[in-house]
């Protein structure tokens, strides 16, 4: 009788012990994770220096974990929505929902720092935590609001800025191609220069990385809003000859990120694209070819009330001739 109190008292310990350690386990998930968990769960803000420290290589590992959890938790969600309907799976439905949203702030907060650091392959390891996700948008956000829209802002209020000044000095023009000539010119500049590595890594076919718009979600779609933000006017048809420049300027833009493409469907993917779309309507050429018309007509009625009326036929149709052809070369 002895021996079996005492073995009863014993499991009973190992029970409580037991218990202990799952109760420790779950409020540990609760908290800040525990190691081999799949997702990164913190009640705080989404800064990875907290975890990362301030050096590179610290960087480098903190984007390297959430390249391997988002990895584990894309299999995780996997599971869960194979399992939707099993009634285990339907009560951890808010919490998978929640570990979700932190493992993205997680993510973009790390790659944002890691553009701002120019740490080239802790971005690279963020975007490819993305596309373990199947979320490339979200990438793609990071990438246009971290990296190429400040340089692209930074060229245009430059740009502005000279036209300004040309403006009050009485100056010219001032770039030949006009100024939407001059932000192309210099945004893709800085950004080859700033990040040329990582836009290589992006484009090139064999990296992992080509679920990524680089052309267009993020170069086409930010230099269209910073220039219809910063410069409307160049968008604006009532100067017909300034239109007709800054359109050839933005055909020519396409003409050089479809020179970016690595592969045939690297330009499909372009042309298709919603910011190619926007990008083409933000032109509306028929106001302009309205306005040139009218100036055509204008000046053909001109010469032709101007002529007497003894003068010869073949002398007016020349005078015509001229004006027309004149005009229609300005198109």
């Amino acid at each position: 009788e002895a021996a079996a109190a005492a073995g009863l008292q014993q499991q009973q310990q190992q029970q409580s012990t037991a218990a202990q350690h799952a109760a420790g386990s779950d409020t540990s998930s609760s908290g800040n994770g525990v190691p081999g968990s799949p997702f990164i769960h913190s009640s705080g803000d989404a800064n990875p220096a907290a975890g990362a420290g301030g050096s590179s290589e610290d960087l480098d590992a903190h984007c390297r974990l959430l390249e391997r959890v988002s990895g584990e938790a894309a299999r995780l969600l996997y599971l869960v929505d194979r399992g939707k309907h099993l009634a285990f799976v339907k009560a951890l439905e808010r919490r998978v929902a929640s570990c979700r949203m932190n493992l993205d702030k997680q993510l973009q907060a790390a790659l944002i720092r890691a553009l701002a650091a120019r740490a080239w392959p802790a971005a690279t390891h963020c975007l490819r935590g993305y596309l373990e996700l199947g979320e490339p948008g979200r990438g793609e956000e990071g990438l246009r609001s971290g990296l190429v829209a400040p340089l692209v802002q930074q060229v245009v209020a430059e740009v502005r800025q000279q036209q300004q000044q040309l403006v009050s000095g009485g100056g010219g023009g001032g770039s030949a191609g006009g100024p939407l000539a001059a932000v192309v010119q210099a945004s893709l500049a800085r950004l080859q220069e700033t990040a040329g590595p990582l836009l290589a890594a992006l484009a090139a076919p064999g990296s992992g990385l080509g679920g990524f718009d680089l052309l267009g979600a993020v170069l086409l779609a930010e230099i269209s809003q910073a220039v219809a933000d910063g410069m409307p006017g160049v968008f604006s048809p009532g100067n017909p000859s300034s239109f007709q420049a800054n359109y050839r300027a933005g055909q020519a833009l396409l003409q050089q990120l479809e020179a970016l493409a690595a592969s045939r469907a690297a330009v499909e993917r372009l042309r298709a694209s919603t910011a190619a779309a926007g990008w083409a309507k933000r032109w509306n050429l028929p106001v302009y070819f309205s306005l040139v018309f009218q100036d055509i007509a204008g000046a053909l009625l001109t010469h032709m009330t101007w002529q007497p009326v003894e003068a010869t036929s073949s002398f007016v149709c020349t005078r015509v001739r001229h004006t027309t052809e004149s005009r229609l070369a300005a198109l």
